[in-house]
């Protein structure tokens, strides 16, 4: 963890580039202190208990190295707990030392959202490619067919956020403000598609799209690409809840029973029980999870919201 290695010096809790020449590729030590962080979360002289795939999933950033700021230097990853669960993110390196009021605004992003995002966009972009016959500079010097199919088996893989393939297929992410540019590895999507590198199509390894990040209550949520339904399961309970609640409060049941039997407060209750009255569109969209993606809870506890079905259908975005 010294940074000398890297060649760097820490001065008063600040860490400054060096005069001295690093002995340590910023790759390699950006991977070192992955590892080390995660050994850091068990207790000391234990191993690494064994864990099922899915768990193993969630502890791994398949993008180390690979992620860099509009400056050209690679974010690293960083984790922090909550509630006993480990979270991780991809976060610029200048926002791990110490902050100050002139410290520059730089890149933390939720690293398992980044990862589902960034597969989804390679997804896409492979289905596009395999539909327009674009993968290959000469789609007619190879069995077009076959290597359709199997596009279309890496696309499965890819959805579903294979984090080994992930690691392999993506070189180079490269974050802008407004845009994300990704890179493919000309020799793993080679192997993938089982043709010649050669072949593969320049337009097909890497490609870009807009990228922004929106903040929803406390959440940041990264938008990317073309915008597929979401759910937000939050949305969802207090929705439902809120027609339980109006169902019980026509059958004479008082705020003060509801509080009681649910756990929280009358003013909680009364707060959250006029989503029962949102507009049948508003509903619909909550449930199939294609809201607006600010639209969150806390915005409508905290504003409020007029009975007029039109008028809240204008004043949350709801276009149409």
């Amino acid at each position: 963890t010294n940074p000398l290695y890297r060649g760097s010096v820490r001065h008063r809790g600040a860490i400054m580039q060096g005069l001295h020449e690093a002995i340590i590729d910023a790759e390699l030590w950006d991977r070192v202190q992955a590892k080390l962080q995660e050994a850091s979360v068990r207790p000391r002289g234990k191993a690494m208990p064994s864990v099922d795939p899915a768990n193993a999933k969630s502890a791994r950033s398949p993008f180390i190295g690979k992620i860099f700021d509009e400056t050209g230097i690679a974010l690293t990853p960083s984790h922090a707990r909550k509630d006993g669960r480990r979270l991780r993110y991809y976060v610029s390196k200048h926002l791990m030392l110490r902050r100050t009021a002139d410290t520059p605004d730089g890149w933390r992003l939720p690293a398992e959202e980044l990862e589902r995002k960034v597969a989804r966009l390679t997804a896409d972009h492979v289905t596009d490619c395999a539909a327009r016959l674009a993968l290959l500079s000469d789609p007619v010097a190879a069995d077009a067919a076959g290597i359709a199919r199997r596009a279309t088996v890496a696309v499965v893989r890819i959805e579903v956020t294979d984090q080994e393939l992930l690691a392999d297929l993506i070189s180079a992410i490269h974050l802008a403000p407004g845009s994300i540019r990704i890179a493919l590895d000309r020799d793993a999507f080679s192997q993938i598609l089982k043709v010649d590198a050669a072949l593969l199509a320049p337009q097909a390894l890497e490609f870009s799209t807009p990228f922004t990040l929106r903040r929803r209550g406390v959440e940041i949520r990264i938008v990317a690409g073309a915008r597929c339904a979401e759910p937000d399961e939050t949305l969802i309970r207090l929705l439902a809840r809120a027609h339980v609640w109006l169902k019980d409060i026509r059958a004479g049941r008082s705020l003060a029973d509801l509080a009681h039997r649910e756990g929280h407060s009358e003013s909680y209750i009364r707060t959250r029980l006029p989503m029962a009255f949102l507009a049948p569109k508003l509903q619909a969209a909550i449930l199939d999870g294609s809201q607006p993606v600010d639209f969150s809870a806390e915005k409508l506890v905290g504003k409020g919201f007029p009975l007029d079905w039109s008028e809240q259908e204008r004043l949350f975005g709801f276009g149409g």
